[in-house]
């Protein structure tokens, strides 16, 4: 998952001084990824972006919703981003050809502004000749886009809740899986023991044979005694666990994951070679003698 979340540069891009986030979202429907490669360009205000690959040259990107993050850098600032052009050459194979593309969002981390392109359709092989013309997204364009509900509903179920995240969870948080699979284990021996300590504590009481019925469903409020004890000795508990491990830092890691590899930034002056300046001292040092 760390991989997957990192921001790696793309394969195409030098050590630049001005520096963008991109974020790509896929629609999550059967068949909305693509296996075509991905070019764009970015307009600004100021400046605009040559054309580049989105891609990162190392993982497997743009599969049916994934969330995929990038970096890219630029040598001029680019300013305002007023509209994105896409496109893909339609290399993928019949039905990883064409790809949804729900939105992209990028971050400048100069002023860090967020710039959003909302699209919510197929990028489809036509758009090697006619690009796809994204312009920025206004206030009311996020707040009433097309399947709002839907991606709101897709987010909640795969990245808060707790035992759907184990398994299909795409944005990162300090909210590890290892850490929800704890949560999870500790919310079902907690019930276990909470039931335990409290089955049959009211079996002799008046109402223990006293049956609530609705529908199909019946219970005794003996029952419904138990549970509500036991629910209050579990929520606080794993409530706790759960806001420790969201306010917890990241664990910063020594070792950097593999970069791609990337042309050099051109200089100015000659490449100097560590042999060359130790010559160029030994000479110095022998004139001098």
């Amino acid at each position: 998952n760390v991989f997957q979340f990192e921001y790696l540069p793309l394969s195409d891009d030098c050590s630049r001084p001005h520096r963008y986030l991109i974020d790509v979202y896929t629609g999550a429907n059967k068949h909305s990824g693509t296996e075509s490669a991905i070019y764009f360009t970015l307009v600004g205000t100021e400046s605009r972006a040559a054309c580049r690959r989105l891609d990162d040259g190392i993982r497997q990107n743009f599969t049916d919703g994934a969330i995929n993050h990038f970096v890219m850098t630029c040598d001029r600032h680019l300013g305002d981003i007023k509209y994105m052009w896409i496109w893909h050459d339609g290399s993928g194979y019949a039905e990883k050809c064409d790809w949804f593309l729900n939105r992209i969002i990028i971050t400048d981390t100069l002023y860090n502004a967020k710039y959003f392109f909302i699209h919510n359709g197929f990028v489809d092989e036509d758009s090697e000749t006619t690009p796809v013309v994204m312009k920025l997204a206004t206030k009311d364009d996020i707040a009433y886009s097309h399947g709002l509900v839907r991606n709101n509903l897709s987010r909640k179920m795969t990245d808060d809740h707790l035992w759907m995240s184990l398994m299909s969870r795409k944005t990162d948080t300090n909210f590890s899986r290892l850490q929800r699979l704890g949560v999870c284990f500790s919310i079902l021996f907690m019930t276990m023991i909470a039931n335990a300590m409290w089955y049959g504590v009211a079996e002799g009481g008046p109402s223990a044979s006293a049956k609530i019925h609705i529908g199909p469903i019946s219970f005794s409020l003996n029952a419904l005694f138990t549970s509500v004890l036991g629910a209050l000795c579990v929520v606080p508990v794993t409530a706790a666990i759960t806001i420790f491990f969201l306010k917890s830092a990241k664990k910063v890691k020594s070792n950097e994951l593999p970069q791609p590899a990337h042309e050099q930034p051109e200089h100015s002056g000659q490449n100097i070679s560590a042999v060359e300046i130790k010559e160029d001292e030994e000479t110095h040092i022998n004139d001098e003698i």
